[in-house]
């Protein structure tokens, strides 16, 4: 007895080469080719963490997707619509938002360095050394030394510049007010410098605005500045270490808040 197989017809083939350009902190664009007949198409995306998706209909082989959260990873799939019942199946595809701007609806930062680890970091962020042969790689977590939490950041007395940018905040620098917890592991003087940035892949466009140190040894102090007379054109906060140290002692930064206070 043979039997003869055949093939289930498709009527309503799925689209091809969906791809993502123009990424924004709060949206991107979708693209796709059609392989069949189709007009219209259903995207549907979400984010990775959510489990609730966002629905719609198009007749155009291209969708603008907006409202999206800075940092964020997204999956997107398409389907074609041949008609009531006669859907293909989805093509996937997925795109990170990039970090974007603080606003007064996501301010105050905060920042407790409770999420990061030894290897990853919040990417809204910018850390770095002066070391060009890749040895040190302060500022670096620390699990043993904190003000709350179980992390803070530390920087070590060496005689490499060490930094930490902020992320940008759409208000002006001096509408704001920065705050921050020291603690110096030993008696030498171990100062940091605030300032800004207005190129965090150059720190030569560091521009100080105070330098601040502890006057206890091996006890938590705060620091609290309030920002309304900086006239400066940097972007975004940061911290700095100087070069000139070399006394092999730790600093440790923990808990830095950034709060809007107005025209100061």
């Amino acid at each position: 007895r043979y039997y003869e197989f055949v093939a289930p017809i498709i009527t309503c083939p799925k689209p091809s080469n969906l791809a993502v350009s123009d990424v924004t902190h709060e949206g991107a664009t979708i693209s796709w080719t059609e392989t069949g007949s189709a007009s219209q198409w259903i995207v549907e995306y979400y984010a990775t963490e959510s489990i609730i998706a966002n629905i719609d209909i198009t007749s155009d082989n291209s969708f603008d997707i907006t409202g999206l959260s800075p940092n964020t990873t997204y999956q997107v799939s398409v389907r074609s619509y041949c008609g009531v019942g006669d859907t293909s199946s989805s093509i996937y595809t997925s795109f990170t938002t990039p970090c974007g701007p603080y606003n007064d609806s996501s301010l105050p930062l905060i920042e407790s360095f409770d999420t990061w680890t030894l290897s990853s970091m919040d990417p809204c962020y910018v850390k770095g050394i002066a070391d060009e042969s890749g040895y040190y790689t302060y500022p670096k977590i620390n699990t043993n030394n904190y003000h709350t939490g179980s992390n803070s950041l530390q920087f070590y007395g060496i005689n490499y510049t060490q930094w930490l940018v902020l992320p940008s905040i759409e208000r002006p620098i001096n509408q704001l007010q920065l705050s921050f917890w020291l603690r110096n592991a030993q008696s030498y003087s171990f100062p940091i410098i605030v300032g800004t940035v207005s190129n965090d892949a150059n720190m030569s466009t560091f521009d100080t605005i105070g330098v601040f140190e502890t006057t206890v040894s091996q006890v938590w102090e705060q620091f609290t500045i309030p920002l309304g007379a900086y006239q400066g054109n940097g972007g975004r906060l940061a911290f700095m270490t100087p070069s000139t140290m070399s006394t092999y002692t730790s600093l440790y930064l923990d808990d830095v808040k950034v709060v809007f206070k107005g025209s100061l």
